[in-house]
């Protein structure tokens, strides 16, 4: 099992982009991380709303563990947003 971040950054806004990907090992931590699979956790979190994206769009069939949605109420800004789009 892993955690898997949304950081952004991949060759499209797509949940399966590739060469780079949009996931990270770590909050905030650099691209190109495995796309989550079956066993492992998708996170996103305040650290997903970059400069590089704000969006996440899943438009294939994905089997992961757990999605997770995670904001600090220290770190609270009511002028982030993220959109997680769903498309069958």
């Amino acid at each position: 099992m892993a955690a898997r971040y949304w950081v952004g950054g991949g060759s499209s806004v797509n949940w399966n982009a590739t060469v780079p990907t949009n996931w990270s090992a770590t909050s905030g931590g650099a691209n190109n991380a495995s796309v989550p699979g079956v066993t492992d956790d998708a996170i996103f979190d305040l650290n997903s709303n970059s400069a590089n994206t704000n969006s996440a769009t899943i438009s294939v069939k994905s089997f992961i563990r757990k999605i997770a949605t995670t904001q600090t109420t220290n770190n609270k800004d009511p002028n982030k947003t993220f959109l997680l789009s769903l498309s069958m």
